[in-house]
C-alpha cells in the first residue's frame, strides 16, 4: 500500500519503519502526518506511543510501553545548563533551548534563569519528562544535542537530595550541585 504524506509517496514498509524507530525531527513530522492521513496501521499521539513506536526491543517482545515510571519515580527532569555571565554559553543555550521547544512542543520547558537558582550554581532551564515515552524520545535526544552544555537528568522520588545526587544522571561535565538546601526524605526509597 502505498500513501502520500507531504508530497512524498512513502509505502507501507517505510511507514513502518519510521514507527519502529526513534523518530525526531522530520521523523517524526512524517509519522504524525501518516497518521492523520490514515496511512499507519494504528493511530497514535506522540504523548502515547504505540508499543512499536522508541524501541526495537520493546517491538520485537511485543510488550506495551509503559505508561508511568517504576515506583518510586513520578517524573524526571532535565536541567541544562550555561555560564551566564559568558554570552557565547548564553546564547548557546538559548538556541538549544528554543530547538527543544521546536522539535518537542508536548514538553514542558521552563524558564530560563538566568542566575543561579535552588541548588544550580549557574544559570539553567528546565525540561520535565512526565512519561516513559517522553523520556524514551527527550533523553536519547539531549545526549547528542547537548554540545558544551553539561545536562543533569534526575528522577523524582520525594528525596530531592537522592534524586540530585546518587540517583542523577549527567551529559558532560557534572557540575557541583549546592546539596545543602535539598530536602532528604525522612525515608528514602529504596
Amino acid at each position: 500500500m502505498a500513501c502520500n504524506v507531504r508530497g512524498i509517496r512513502l509505502q507501507q514498509s517505510l511507514v513502518d519503519l519510521f514507527a519502529t524507530t526513534p523518530a525526531p525531527q522530520l521523523g517524526r513530522q512524517i509519522l504524525k502526518k501518516a497518521s492523520q492521513a490514515g496511512c499507519l496501521k494504528q493511530r497514535f499521539s506522540l504523548d502515547q506511543p504505540p508499543q512499536r513506536l522508541y524501541s526495537r526491543t520493546r517491538a520485537m517482545a511485543a510488550e506495551p510501553f509503559p505508561t508511568s515510571f517504576a515506583e518510586p519515580v513520578k517524573s524526571y527532569d532535565a536541567h541544562i545548563y550555561f555560564f551566564q555571565d559568558n554570552p557565547a554559553s548564553s546564547a548557546s543555550a538559548k538556541a538549544l533551548r528554543e530547538e527543544i521547544i521546536k522539535e518537542f512542543p508536548h514538553l514542558e520547558v521552563y524558564k530560563f534563569w538566568e542566575k543561579p537558582i535552588g541548588p544550580h550554581p549557574t544559570g539553567m532551564f528546565e525540561v520535565d519528562m512526565r512519561t516513559p515515552a517522553q523520556f524514551a524520545e527527550f533523553v536519547p535526544w539531549i545526549q547528542v544535542h547537548h554540545g558544551v552544555h553539561s545536562v543533569l537528568i534526575h528522577p523524582h522520588t520525594g528525596d530531592d537530595f537522592g534524586d540530585h545526587t546518587h540517583r542523577a544522571l549527567w551529559l558532560g561535565d557534572k557540575v557541583p550541585l549546592i546539596t545543602s538546601i535539598l530536602k532528604r526524605a525522612e525515608q528514602p526509597p529504596a
